[in-house]
């Protein structure tokens, strides 16, 4: 007889030993690093049929293996080369000259746009805009009756693009929205001096001209953030959303959408290369945006300007509304190998990262597009084409941040970028070779690339050559426990970024200061009134500095957003415009009636060299203008203003009666560096508002340079501002 009590006690115990056993496998199978291998597909042509026999990395069928590290919690932190390729793509980029096909007349403003459909209401319209002509390229499920009725278009079917002499056609895979690259070729190749990339579901809105002259001419303002990305759509009107192919991990972070700053020149973009028309109504999101929240309908305000991208700043922008100047022609090439959800925004980003090297940048614009009916799409299906934008965006916007190229010409730092694409993972081999063809062709054209530029970036191995100096404005022997313990805290965060630190105070070195650390007593900061004269101090005794960063020790700076900045110009809070005639405009404010107020102010500037005098009205729009009453507690001077910033300090501000230091900085700035000067954002939280709340809100809001102040001395201000400060080394990437 059968015991039913040990059966079923048996069976548990066995059904135990296999759980065990299926959890130690998986265990084993996790910690093992596993391997994708992907297949490279190519199309034959007898273009690469010499590379393809030269190179047996290239044969149709070559697999290449991705090893992947053991990912915990499935985040990868950085792209890293994995495979290389076998061939040299530098040794074939040839020159030829390439005949046109057809439609012999030139045409400065083209639109490009590819289609399925028969011709859409967007096609018709841009059709009948004067001045425009139009190329449509169609592909294998393009209705066999298409046809354009405007006199300046062009349709390009199956038999009319197999006709064309481009290398790149052979190489183009039907049913891709790659199909537009032809597109892009045949608008440059015809005398493009602008291209609109429009989708077939972009309308106009009604009455628009598409006047691009007046979008390039713009003079937008500049986007500075925390890190490296920002959210155009929150500053515009979209709140709690983003573009499709803006990193998950970012959607929620506030300061990738702060406001942007007023254009000055010299942030390192002096040129829009490709300007991103924000399209009204069903906008470009993604589909966790659309499964979760629904179909959009926004309307971007139109009350505030275009919006440039400085370097060291991306955003995605898509194929579906892009204005591209000529300057940027070469960018518009759209990757074969991944899905259409994918290809534009992988071709922005990397786009975006050459600009910077091109001295061009890309810029956004609430606009004439309307984006409402668009075509039919599952948002599900659209998700399963996105993944990579939801896996990579992050760490691909990082890796490209980071990236060097190491190469003189522009289009050989295009064809290296693809390259280190390739061999990351983001990209195939079929993307390297296209992207030979496609810049073959390009000088086959006659087109000329942009000259590389000496970008003025910061990163942070440039730090090490910019002298920080520290002023304390407290009396040290009577607080010489905190002064001491302060000073160790601000010595040890900033020598991650530094090389070359100085500090200074009112009286001689201390005692119980290090003897590594350089030390200058400054009269001028026992009360921390006239600060202009220690940084004279700093200027003149390390006269061979790259440049002068002035900071107040209670400051928390914000390094991520000063790494947007150009190192050439000076930098300091904007202030406020006075008509110096009158002395009645700052009565309000106390310095302004006191013994270093206007009355001092007054007798240097009747002495001021006329000279001096121009270049402050050349910054002010007026000889009676001056610009003052702006925080002092922050100032970058560079070298090649060191010396006008020391004659403009001891000409105004350095005799007695000495000038308050908020009057004194922005005149001196001035007259240094004239209308070049770059304003910051500073954030000052004086007596009921400086509050532990506001201190981390305005730290963590990413819309401050500077925040003051920040009083090290008090304990809950002071690990607020250690928290801050880690914070800022883990999410800026340099």
């Amino acid at each position: 007889m059968i015991c039913t009590r040990c059966t079923k006690r048996r069976s548990k115990t066995i059904s135990l030993i296999a759980l065990i056993c299926f959890i130690f496998a998986a265990i084993q199978w996790f910690n093992k690093p596993f391997r994708t291998t992907i297949t490279v597909q190519r199309e034959q042509s007898k273009w690469y049929l010499p590379i393809k026999q030269q190179h047996q990395s290239a044969v149709k069928g070559k697999k290449y293996d991705i090893p992947a590290k053991t990912v915990i919690s499935g985040y990868i932190k950085d792209l890293e080369a994995v495979r290389h390729l076998e061939w040299d793509p530098f040794s074939h980029l040839t020159s030829y000259t390439l005949k046109r096909s057809f439609h012999q007349e030139n045409c400065s403003q083209w639109a490009v746009v590819t289609t399925i459909n028969p011709p859409t209401q967007a096609i018709k319209q841009i059709e009948g805009l004067e001045d425009w002509c139009l190329v449509v390229v169609g592909d294998q499920d393009t209705p066999d009756n298409f046809t354009l009725a405007g006199q300046r278009s062009v349709y390009l079917g199956v038999s009319e693009q197999e006709h064309l002499t481009y290398r790149t056609v052979q190489l183009t895979p039907w049913r891709t929205l790659s199909r537009k690259n032809i597109g892009y070729l045949y608008a440059i190749q015809h005398g493009a001096e602008v291209i609109f990339d429009f989708d077939d579901d972009n309308k106009l809105n009604s009455g628009s001209k598409l006047n691009f002259q007046e979008v390039f001419h713009r003079n937008p303002n500049v986007a500075r953030v925390r890190g490296n990305l920002w959210n155009p759509y929150p500053f515009y009107g979209f709140k709690d959303a983003w573009p499709r192919g803006f990193p998950l991990d970012l959607i929620n972070k506030a300061y990738t959408s702060a406001p942007p700053v007023k254009n000055v020149a010299g942030y390192g973009v002096e040129r829009v290369g490709a300007w991103q028309l924000l399209s009204d109504g069903d906008t470009d999101v993604d589909a966790i945006y659309r499964l979760t929240r629904g179909i959009p309908n926004i309307t971007f305000s139109r009350k505030f300007k275009g919006t440039r991208l400085p370097p060291g700043v991306m955003s995605p922008f898509n194929a579906q509304s892009t204005l591209f100047h000529r300057d940027a022609f070469w960018s518009m090439s759209l990757p074969l190998s991944v899905h259409a959800r994918v290809s534009d925004i992988w071709r922005a980003y990397m786009a975006e990262r050459l600009m910077w090297e091109a001295g061009l940048g890309v810029a956004f614009l609430p606009s004439f597009i309307n984006a409402t009916g668009r075509n039919f799409h599952k948002p599900y299906f659209d998700y399963q084409a996105e993944l990579p934008l939801y896996q990579k965006a992050g760490i691909l916007t990082r890796y490209l941040t980071k990236w060097k190229c190491q190469r003189n010409l522009l289009k050989e730092c295009i064809l290296q970028l693809y390259i280190d694409m390739f061999e990351v993972g983001i990209l195939e081999e079929e993307d390297v070779s296209y992207m030979v063809a496609w810049l073959n062709d390009l000088s086959a054209m006659g087109y000329v690339f942009p000259v590389m530029q000496n970008n003025q970036r910061w990163r942070k191995e440039d730090w090490r050559n910019i002298r920080l100096c520290v002023q304390f404005n407290t009396n040290f022997p009577l607080l010489e426990e905190n002064v001491n313990s302060t000073l160790k805290l601000l010595h040890s965060r900033y020598t991650q970024y530094f090389d070359r630190i100085s500090y200074t105070g009112p009286i001689p070195r201390p005692y119980y200061i290090s003897k590594d650390i350089e030390y200058i007593q400054c009269n001028g900061s026992e009360t921390g009134y006239f600060q202009q004269k220690c940084i004279v101090a700093h200027l003149e005794s390390f006269p061979s500095e790259e440049g002068y960063l002035y900071i107040a020790d209670d400051a928390f700076i914000d390094f991520s957003r000063l790494s947007k900045m150009p190192l050439d110009k000076i930098w300091i809070q904007e202030g406020q415009r006075y008509n110096i005639t009158n002395a009645n405009e700052f009565k309000g404010w106390y310095w302004w009636n006191s013994e270093y107020g206007y009355n001092s102010l007054i007798d240097h500037w009747e002495k001021l060299p006329q000279s001096m005098k121009d270049k402050v009205a050349e910054a002010t729009g007026s000889a009676d203008i001056i610009r003052s009453n702006a925080l002092a507690d922050f100032v970058y001077i560079p070298q090649v203003s060191r010396k006008k910033f020391i004659e403009a300090t001891k000409a105004l501000a350095y005799e007695d009666p000495p000038l308050f230091c908020e009057i004194a900085l922005p005149i001196i700035a001035d007259i240094a560096d004239g209308p070049n000067v770059i304003p910051l954002e500073e954030c000052l939280l004086w007596k009921k508002r400086r509050t532990t709340s506001n201190l981390r809100d305005s730290a963590v809001s990413g819309k401050c340079d500077v925040v003051h102040p920040f009083k090290l001395t008090n304990t809950k201000e002071r690990l607020l501002w250690m928290e801050q400060m880690k914070a800022l080394e883990e999410e800026w990437i340099s």
